[in-house]
């Protein structure tokens, strides 16, 4: 946020070092990442392989990430066997169960909503088990889950007390997010249109081009300009306003 307020070049927040300015860059810095045992950036690559429609990829990836612990990986590896990409459909439903209960155990509370939707509804009709899985994701703050607990309570599948606990525990996961510096930050994102870390970058290198050395600061005083203008263009409106190069984000794939 510091490098937005005050128009400074966007860095890494871990390492300090200056955001790479090309594809190449940034896949070379999440290849170091993977090959020092990072999950989280093989969970990155397998998600730029399955955009890419490389199932294999993202399966080799995602599983790296998922025997290191990578909830998410979990996560994505349960859709992979659930609707069959690259896997076959209906070959794997064991091996889903297992990735999606793994990332429910590692924290990824939409594994576990998935879990108490599929117990209720969709396998067992377990709905003791189905409300045990909707109210510990609901109990940390998850959207969805509390209101599917709503929709439970008014059928009368839910007892009192155990929603109005998740209601409130639930209020109180979202009340802890909350804060001023939270605000400004979801701001900010909004107006530069989601991925700001990878707009920064595109915007500084085609700057370079355009102005010169001193074309990223520029940019971004323009950036900072047209936003507290407040007027009705969406920030990928705004790219039209450059002759060339690539305006909003392209991922580290």
């Amino acid at each position: 946020m510091r490098e937005y307020q005050e128009s400074l070049e966007y860095k890494c927040p871990f390492c300090r070092k200056p955001a790479p300015t090309s594809e190449a860059a940034s896949r070379a810095n999440v290849m170091k990442r993977i090959e020092a045992n990072d999950p989280a950036a093989m969970s990155q690559m397998g998600i730029c392989c399955q955009r890419k429609g490389d199932y294999a990829g993202a399966h080799k990836y995602w599983a790296k990430a998922a025997e290191l612990g990578h909830a998410e990986a979990h996560y994505n590896l349960s859709v992979m066997y659930s609707e069959g990409y690259g896997v076959g459909v209906g070959r794997g439903k064991k091996k889903e169960w297992y990735h999606l209960e793994q990332a429910a155990i590692g924290g990824n509370l939409k594994a576990r909503y998935t879990l108490g939707i599929r117990e209720g509804w969709c396998s067992n009709h377990n709905s003791e088990r189905a409300n045990k899985h909707l109210i510990i994701a609901a109990n940390q703050g998850h959207d969805d889950s509390m209101k599917k607990l709503k929709e439970i309570y008014a059928s009368g599948m839910v007892g009192k007390e155990d929603f109005a606990a998740a209601l409130r525990a639930h209020q109180a996961a979202v009340d802890a997010t909350k804060s001023p510096q939270r605000e400004v930050a979801a701001e900010a994102r909004s107006k530069l249109g989601g991925n700001y870390g990878f707009l920064y970058r595109d915007l500084f290198s085609h700057a370079r081009k355009q102005c010169g050395e001193n074309g990223s600061v520029l940019s971004l005083k323009y950036l900072k300009v047209e936003n507290e203008k407040k007027h009705s263009r969406s920030i990928r409106d705004t790219r039209a306003t450059w002759d060339s190069g690539s305006f909003f984000g392209t991922e580290v794939c």
